[in-house]
């Protein structure tokens, strides 16, 4: 049976004050903000590696996990897609290339997550392997 938190960590004293020290120059908007960014990077991260096991896990779902990499879709089988269309999912598809390949660079890990170097590395080799599975963007 699950408890409610209040009741798992007890109740909170209304007197509860928290002081948060914000150095000279630094709004805590803008810190806050930076965190979030980090934050994101991470999360990002750590959705590629995921995409990326399924992919290992299932081979029959290596290309499709490749493309959820990149947020794109895989067309169904015997779908008819026309030059113009095709043309401009290779242009989305090249663009979310580069954006996942500029936020992953784990010589761009954010101060924040230094600890967490090794989840960079790893998921930019995982996006690499997945550029080479697309056939868009292996050519």
């Amino acid at each position: 049976m699950l408890l409610p938190a209040a009741v798992m960590l007890g109740p909170v004293p209304s007197t509860a004050h928290v002081k948060v020290d914000i150095p000279h120059g630094i709004t805590q908007r803008e810190q806050l903000l930076e965190l979030a960014k980090a934050a994101v990077q991470l999360w990002e991260a750590q959705r590629v590696l995921r995409c990326a096991r399924i992919g290992q896990q299932h081979p029959s779902l290596e290309v499709p996990a490749a493309l959820a990499i990149f947020r794109q879709k895989a067309h169904a089988a015997g779908a008819a897609v026309t030059a113009a269309a095709e043309e401009a999912e290779k242009r989305a598809l090249k663009k979310a290339c580069r954006q996942l390949q500029l936020a992953l660079h784990p010589d761009k890990t954010p101060q924040q997550l230094a600890g967490q170097q090794a989840v960079f590395v790893e998921a930019f080799k995982a996006l690499q392997s997945a550029q080479q599975l697309v056939p868009a963007l292996s050519s």
